[in-house]
């Protein structure tokens, strides 16, 4: 992936890397932001994915904020069927198992370990290997 097409997650990225909440990130959240995101695999890389979904850190992700991250994703960085009408509908509802109108973490892990064509969408377009 292109340094270049993480700049509009560069906000989501941010606040991932502010630990301290004081909305700066001093050189030891850089380094170990870096860390972090270098050795991530299973959950731990699962939950960072969540995490950029989840915008307003409530521990559940909306339709919105699917939609939200994947129109600021470059287009080389999406599927072609994810402009698709219907498709971020069919997308949000495979994921939110109980039709609550949003995705919990335990949802959101179920959904990517049973079906690995939703992982291509969600997790490569945001967590490339």
């Amino acid at each position: 992936m292109k340094m270049t097409s993480l700049i509009p997650l560069a906000g989501r990225i941010f606040d991932l890397f502010d630990n301290n909440r004081d909305g700066t990130v001093d050189m030891r959240e850089i380094l170990c932001g870096f860390s972090s995101l270098k050795n991530l695999k299973g959950e731990d890389a699962l939950r960072l994915c969540f995490q950029m979904y989840d915008a307003d850190g409530s521990g559940c992700i909306s339709k919105e904020e699917v939609a939200s991250m994947l129109r600021a994703l470059p287009d080389e960085c999406l599927r072609m069927d994810m402009t698709e009408p219907g498709k971020l509908d069919e997308i949000f509802d495979h994921m939110d198992a109980n039709s609550d109108g949003k995705v919990t973490f335990d949802e959101f892990k179920a959904a990517m370990q049973k079906d690995s064509s939703l992982q291509d969408v969600v997790l490569s377009s945001i967590c490339p290997n």
